[in-house]
């Protein structure tokens, strides 16, 4: 038996890279890309009343997954006096209100500059200055608008879907028959 082996000899250029020009290329197109999103991204970030709204948003969709989760009731509640969002998680029912030792209740403090000017639950316009939100065992809710402003009279409206852990953020005052 006759074997034949060829050997050639290794490849002086390796073709596997990038050229310099490529590099160049594509460096150039995300700086650029990061010239043009980041002034928009950091307007967005830096404004407070978009700011209150994202912590609201968070707020509520927080303490929906928990209620659902852990089957308890949820109270979120907001004091004026106080500019503060709270949530108290309840084991039973809302009469008997026997608080549960939970760690994931969350608190929100507004900024001075931002106010909540309306609040809207179904068909009831609640109280501005302590109003309490209800969230059930299985994270439902009833439709809820809540219309915030700050000193330079900007408005956003924050609509929040009944059954679907969704919520919808304006930049304009928007009344609930308009979103549901």
């Amino acid at each position: 038996m006759s074997y034949h082996y060829s050997f050639s000899p290794p490849s002086i250029i390796n073709n596997k890279g990038f050229t310099l020009l490529e590099l160049i290329v594509v460096s150039v197109l995300i700086s650029l890309f990061l010239f043009l999103t980041i002034p928009s991204l950091s307007e967005h970030l830096s404004n407070p009343l978009k700011t209150v709204s994202r912590k609201i948003v968070f707020l509520l969709q927080h303490a929906r997954q928990v209620a659902g989760a852990e089957q308890l009731f949820c109270k979120v509640s907001y004091n004026r006096d106080n500019k503060q969002f709270s949530t108290e998680f309840i084991q039973n029912s809302r009469v008997e209100q026997e608080t549960a030792s939970f760690t994931k209740a969350v608190t929100l403090l507004l900024p001075e500059s931002i106010e909540i000017i309306e609040a809207v639950q179904g068909k009831a316009t609640l109280p501005i200055d302590n109003f309490t939100i209800w969230i059930g065992p299985q994270g439902y809710m009833q439709p809820l608008v809540l219309h915030l402003a700050n000193k330079d009279n900007d408005y956003i409206s924050i609509h929040v879907e009944p059954l679907l852990f969704k919520s919808d953020v304006f930049d304009e005052y928007t009344p609930l028959a308009k979103k549901f």
